[in-house]
């Protein structure tokens, strides 16, 4: 089975300029790996507080994307 997720990613310098798309992942899993299934998402004002501050906490870091974008 091939598994998908869908990526939310905003543009670092224009936090209300957002993208998704669906990225395929690997069929095989690594050790101590699992794969998880979302039912809801919220977005919050907390949300927003940590794009704003995300290169100062390193919150982009969590999760890396393409140059200019954050996840």
């Amino acid at each position: 089975m091939a598994w998908q997720q869908q990526v939310l990613e905003v543009n670092k310098t224009a936090l209300s300029e957002t993208r998704i798309y669906t990225q395929v992942l690997s069929e095989t899993l690594e050790p101590n790996e699992v794969i998880l299934a979302v039912d809801r998402l919220a977005m919050t004002s907390n949300n927003i507080s940590y794009a704003v501050a995300g290169e100062l906490l390193d919150y982009w870091g969590f999760f890396p994307a393409e140059d200019g974008w954050g996840r």
